[in-house]
């Protein structure tokens, strides 16, 4: 934490991501990459189990082997929703919305963002019927 401390200071990262930009494409993770600069620990990656692990996508470049993305989506430790995300109606779904409901019923949030989510639903709803009705 110390380490962490030093490298992590708000002055140390805003410089880092200002020289940085063209080449952040996950913002947190590539600017705690960038400062630690192979300064880490490497977990499996269960514990990060995110979007990209559940289709193709050319533009980042991955340092698992196939094998390790497939045992990590089958057990993951850590759901990481980067993209589409089960609160937002209207994305693509995950494959794994269902679990994000599911513990999100165990907390006090969960009536008010089933509220949110089914106000989202309806005012769609409404904007594309409003949209069908002038070609």
């Amino acid at each position: 934490m110390d380490r962490f401390r030093k490298l992590g200071s708000l002055k140390n990262i805003v410089k880092y991501v200002r020289n940085n930009k063209g080449r952040i494409i996950c913002h947190d993770q590539d600017i705690l990459n960038g400062m630690f600069n192979n300064q880490y620990k490497e977990i499996p990656l269960k514990w990060n189990v995110n979007n990209t692990m559940y289709r193709f996508v050319t533009s980042l470049r991955h340092t698992y082997s196939d094998q390790d993305a497939r045992a990590a989506r089958l057990n993951p430790g850590i759901i990481h929703f980067t993209g589409d995300k089960p609160w937002h109606w209207g994305w693509a779904p995950h494959p794994l919305s269902d679990e994000y409901w599911k513990y999100l019923k165990y907390t006090e949030f969960y009536s008010s963002a089933e509220t949110e989510f089914a106000l989202s639903k309806l005012i769609q709803a409404h904007i594309s019927r409003i949209r069908s009705c002038f070609p």
